[in-house]
């Protein structure tokens, strides 16, 4: 049978938070930690909150990338030069056939 591996500990690294709260921040600052069961391939998404008609909406951003993870504590971080803007954000990370984890932080 084929191990299901299970997304833990998902946080932004100090140096990500620190780098976020700057008037221009890149996505390459935003780095991330996590802890895997298994070894996996992960899907890593970033969206953005915006409103349409007076609803919430999470735009996918186009720095969506896929790793591939070791089992036990990993460290990475998004590699498109986006600048973000100001807003709330929600960072997902969904191991191969294992359930998605998210972390949702304000940016400004």
């Amino acid at each position: 049978s084929e191990l299901v591996p299970v997304l833990s500990g998902l946080a932004l690294t100090r140096g990500a938070i620190a780098a976020l709260s700057s008037a221009r921040p890149q996505a390459t600052r935003l780095a991330f930690v996590f802890t895997l069961s298994a070894p996996a391939r992960v899907r890593v998404t970033l969206a953005k909150e915006i409103r349409v008609h007076g609803r919430i909406r999470w735009q996918t951003l186009p720095d969506t990338v896929t790793l591939t993870a070791a089992k036990g504590r990993d460290n990475e971080r998004l590699s498109a030069r986006t600048v973000l803007a100001r807003g709330r954000y929600r960072l997902t990370l969904t191991p191969a056939r294992g359930v998605a984890r998210t972390l949702t932080f304000p940016i400004g």
